[in-house]
């Protein structure tokens, strides 16, 4: 077993393919399928379920998907912490984000900052959205972004941005209308992400708070492509946000709460009480001036 192989093995389980995993990584597909088939065979079960038209986590490749993750997720932190020891006076701030959060809109944000300061580097990391307090009280992390962050006197939290909640039909085919309502979401089985991300959560908490039960499909998507890609091939719907959607977004209707839509708002927060050099104190005075206050 080697880092190569975990680096594949998530790369195919992000991308919900071989032939994305190995073009996203710059190398032939069968490099990707020889390294995960070893990796499976050292491992003792497959991590994933292979058909001509999909490729899905297996429920033993879900249980050890997450921990593949920590594994290359620890492995960047210890060489993070070595160029710190080795370089003392570099100045990073570290952000912690939750796979939920475009990547791309959450750069383009801290992007002024940066050009104003050059000085300073801004480290993402991608995290599990149930490891992000931790790490901000821990002190692993100086900022963490995702979605229903808990608050707390010492906490400070601010909002990104939000995004709308669009309904992908069984079959994938947009349904011809604007809006849909939860209850009508709920006559068909819906797909849900694994609990990592907070997607999971937050449209269970949708439904519990419209006093509408449910039916979940018992398979967890890891990635939202996945997920996308599962509700196409006729296994059920999908609530995705608009934002992480593939196509034409617009063609998909947006959930319906009472008379408005669905909104997901992404948040940053940060300890307001922990000692902070200058330039972290500068970049959460930026936040503050570009993300708007949190409304609960």
């Amino acid at each position: 077993m080697n880092l190569v192989q975990l680096e594949y093995a998530r790369a195919v389980a992000e991308s919900g393919s071989f032939s994305e995993a190995a073009r996203a990584r710059g190398v032939s597909q069968p490099t990707i399928s020889n390294a995960v088939s070893e990796l499976e065979e050292e491992l003792g079960a497959r991590l994933f379920s292979r058909t001509t038209r999909s490729v899905a986590p297996t429920a033993f490749g879900r249980e050890l998907l997450a921990s593949i993750g920590g594994v290359l997720d620890s492995v960047g932190e210890l060489k993070q912490r070595a160029r710190a020891l080795l370089d003392p006076d570099r100045k990073l701030v570290r952000v912690a984000f939750s796979p939920i959060v475009d990547t791309r809109r959450l750069m383009a944000l801290f992007e002024p900052f940066r050009q104003d300061n050059p000085g300073v580097e801004i480290i993402y990391k991608e995290c599990n959205s149930g490891e992000l307090g931790a790490r901000l009280e821990s002190e692993q992390v100086d900022v963490i972004c995702g979605v229903m962050l808990a608050g707390s006197k010492s906490r400070r939290n601010r909002v990104l941005y939000q995004d709308v909640l669009r309904y992908i039909p069984r079959g994938g085919a947009g349904t011809g209308s604007p809006k849909i309502s939860l209850e009508d979401i709920a006559r068909d089985t819906l797909i849900l992400t694994l609990g990592v991300c907070g997607l999971a959560p937050l449209t269970r908490e949708l439904f519990r708070r419209a006093g509408v039960k449910v039916r979940e499909y018992p398979g967890q998507a890891v990635s939202y492509q996945v997920l996308q890609e599962w509700a196409s091939l006729g296994i059920g719907g999908a609530i995705v946000p608009e934002s992480r959607i593939i196509g034409n977004a617009a063609a998909f209707p947006v959930v319906a709460v009472g008379r408005g839509s669905a909104i997901i708002t992404y948040e940053a927060a940060w300890d307001r009480n922990a000692a902070s050099p200058p330039h972290l104190k500068a970049f959460r005075s930026y936040l503050m001036d570009v993300a708007g206050p949190v409304k609960r």
